[in-house]
């Protein structure tokens, strides 16, 4: 290769390469970090005792002003204390609230009532399998029942005498437990859950409370939210409520209407 050459090819390398760029590295001043402004934050066991102050001044604003009555200025219930109880008649009664409050719509088809044909399936003879009829038989998958269960009522009668003697010594377990309590009325000036509920299990210690008062809107809207406390009129007072809640409670009108209903010969 001649020197012309050469300098060709170092031209043609040249304009191939680009030219490195020298940039000025100036050092530039260091920016200050930014001051973070301190978040105070508050635990979980700081807010507890906060939210727990406040539901007890809640709790504590309302309060139940009932007065007591004494067991035994009323004659007939303090008697009561010395019946021997008879869990028999208890519950004989018990068994026959439960019977009445079935629905009784049970139902099952029979034979003439399954949907589908009547006609024989196939021939008596010659098929090797057993002979069969209609195919709405029993044994067959969406057959009929057998002496299945039709809609019926399943109540049935009981004395007035072993009725009102089993409210008696319903009453009376409750009595000898010191779990029924009388006050004069069970009158209320709220009816907010929460407040009935807290004084509710303070007085009696437990929510299972079966009150019995005349037209009491206010105990009424109160309890029916409170799981396992009802409230139902002196007629309505019955052996499997008073059995199935802990504490009693009435007031002076229904525990006397209770001592005529169970006095009365009627």
């Amino acid at each position: 290769m001649t020197e012309k050459d050469l300098n060709k090819e170092e031209a043609v390398k040249a304009k191939k390469t680009p030219a490195k760029k020298t940039v000025a590295k100036d050092a530039a001043p260091a920016k200050a970090p930014k001051a973070k402004a301190e978040k105070v934050e508050t635990t979980k066991e700081e807010k507890a005792p906060a939210k727990k102050a406040a539901k007890a001044v809640t709790a504590s604003n309302v309060k139940l002003s009932w007065k007591t009555v004494d067991v035994s200025s009323l004659a007939p219930i303090n008697e009561l204390k010395d019946l021997k109880l008879r869990a028999d008649l208890v519950a004989r009664v018990i068994n026959w609230q439960l019977a009445k409050r079935r629905a009784g719509t049970h139902d099952t088809k029979e034979e003439a009532e399954v949907r589908g044909s009547g006609k024989k399936i196939y021939r008596q003879k010659g098929t090797g399998g057993a002979r069969q009829g209609s195919k709405r038989g029993p044994h067959f998958r969406g057959g009929s029942v057998i002496f299945g269960p039709t809609p019926r009522d399943h109540g049935y009668s009981l004395q007035k005498k072993v009725r009102k003697l089993a409210l008696k010594h319903a009453v009376a377990s409750k009595l000898q437990d010191s779990k029924i309590y009388i006050f004069e009325d069970l009158n209320v000036d709220t009816f907010k859950t929460r407040d009935l509920k807290a004084n509710i299990s303070a007085l009696f210690n437990t929510n299972k409370v079966l009150f019995v008062d005349q037209q009491n809107d206010n105990l009424l809207l109160g309890v029916r939210n409170i799981i396992g406390a009802d409230v139902i009129p002196a007629e309505g007072l019955n052996v499997y409520d008073i059995i199935r809640h802990e504490a009693l409670v009435m007031t002076r009108a229904t525990a006397e209407a209770f001592i005529k209903r169970v006095a009365s010969n009627g």
